[in-house]
């Protein structure tokens, strides 16, 4: 029998390491793609929450969601996205690494506004029609209390280090401040006609209020929660609608959703400091996790416009879904 040459059999050795390497390669390169930022846009019409990948702005998946999904909160810590759902009283849970709904949380009213503690451990929903806000817990997925608040609550949002939660009391005209620890209400703080939006600085000393039927943004000073007041009223665009603040604290973007426009306030100076044109009927507003770029979600248009956050300098837009609006958190790392 010929003896078999170790050369030869040994062979098959340098394919199969370059089968490891590529396969390595390509792990790392879906890794990598899964790593981007990525914006989750609640879909209205479609029932859907779009997800597109900020780095190509291309569309990579569609999730199916409740009815008339508008609220939403990304958590990066648990990969888990909450939408909220107006029309049934729900909130989906998307797996965002699975990219799939699993769970579903009962509100039984209209759920709109959401916000979360930055490790996922609780979730807030508000209750539109029944002026409560419920809390769930963000892994067991069970409710586990439920604060009495103002009318029509709206706009919310959290402060994760004095762990606080403000709610925009939409017909009442204030912001109402809670305690998280004891679920109770601190104070209230006066704002103008029909608050929404909210927005916290990222040093957690004013909280930035769109008033939609004044056409102007509050300025709360809450550092200290019973002494919280209106330090400034500026004036903005038409229906002002939500509001988001540059990770640097140096400018918010309020969206004016009659107006087809953003108006950049200038945080130090306390002054609109430009107007940007954008789709139609604006929404949603988010800055990348780098602050270098900021999206603004157009209801009436389908998509989304991209801004350069340096210069306030539109770069482009790219489809979302129908009448896609994403209230809230919707830029996931």
């Amino acid at each position: 029998m010929r003896p078999i040459c170790r050369f030869h059999a040994g062979a098959p050795a340098l394919p199969r390491l370059r089968t490891a390497l590529l396969a390595a390669v390509l792990a790392a390169s879906a890794f990598a793609a899964r790593a981007a930022p990525f914006a989750y846009l609640t879909a209205q019409k479609d029932n859907a929450v779009v997800v597109v990948d900020l780095a190509t702005r291309m569309q990579v998946a569609s999730i199916a969601v409740g009815k008339s999904p508008v609220g939403i909160a990304v958590v990066d810590a648990t990969a888990r996205a909450f939408v909220t759902n107006a029309d049934d009283g729900t909130v989906s849970v998307i797996d965002t690494a699975a990219r799939r709904v699993i769970g579903l949380l009962h509100v039984s009213g209209g759920a709109v506004g959401v916000a979360t503690l930055a490790d996922g451990s609780r979730v807030f929903v508000n209750d539109w029609y029944k002026n409560t806000v419920v809390v769930f817990d963000g892994r067991s997925l069970k409710e586990v209390g439920r604060v009495a608040v103002g009318r029509v609550p709206s706009g919310i949002a959290v402060d994760d280090t004095a762990r606080r939660l403000y709610v925009a009391n939409r017909d009442d005209n204030v912001v109402q401040i809670i305690d998280i620890a004891r679920l109770e209400s601190i104070a209230t703080v006066a704002t103008g006609r029909h608050p929404f939006g909210l927005a916290l600085a990222p040093d957690r000393k004013t909280l930035y209020v769109a008033n939609v039927e004044s056409n102007d943004v509050s300025v709360l000073d809450v550092r200290d929660p019973r002494q919280s007041r209106e330090i400034a009223r500026l004036p903005v665009g038409d229906t002002p609608y939500c509001v988001a603040i540059a990770p640097d604290g140096a400018r918010a973007y309020v969206t004016n959703q009659h107006g087809d426009s953003i108006s950049v306030i200038d945080t130090a100076a306390a002054k609109v400091r430009a107007t940007v044109t954008v789709g139609g009927y604006p929404e949603g507003v988010g800055f990348a996790p780098d602050g270098k770029h900021a999206y603004v979600v157009n209801w009436m248009d389908d998509n989304v416009t991209v801004i350069d956050a340096a210069t306030d300098r539109v770069l482009g837009v790219f489809a979302g879904g129908r009448n896609n609006r994403a209230v809230g958190n919707f830029i996931g790392k």
